[in-house]
């Protein structure tokens, strides 16, 4: 991994904990998702067939795709609350992503 991405990651977190973003994850919203049948559509361009990082991101992707749906039927404060966090949610899958496939 280059040394600037990781210095970048770690800074993000470090900023994530102090503004207690990360409490937010840890709530049910984050960790129940709909059928993913319903949402797979969305993400079929990403092949199972290719490697494992791929399949990662194509189950990330339907998770993105979840949690958005979500999102549009929340209310309007939970909705603000979590439209803020959801780019940090996604950034954190992202990079577990790359990680593991390095």
């Amino acid at each position: 991994m280059d040394i600037s991405l990781y210095l970048y990651i770690i800074h993000y977190e470090e900023a994530a904990k102090a503004v207690a973003l990360h409490k937010i994850q840890e709530e049910e919203f984050f960790s129940e998702l709909g059928e993913t049948s319903d949402f797979d559509q969305h993400c079929n361009r990403i092949d199972n067939n290719l490697s494992f990082k791929l399949r990662e991101v194509k189950v990330l992707c339907i998770k993105l795709v979840c949690h958005l749906d979500m999102l549009s039927q929340s209310d309007d404060s939970e909705r603000n609350n979590y439209c803020n966090y959801i780019r940090f949610w996604l950034n954190e899958h992202i990079s577990e992503i790359h990680t593991i496939n390095l």
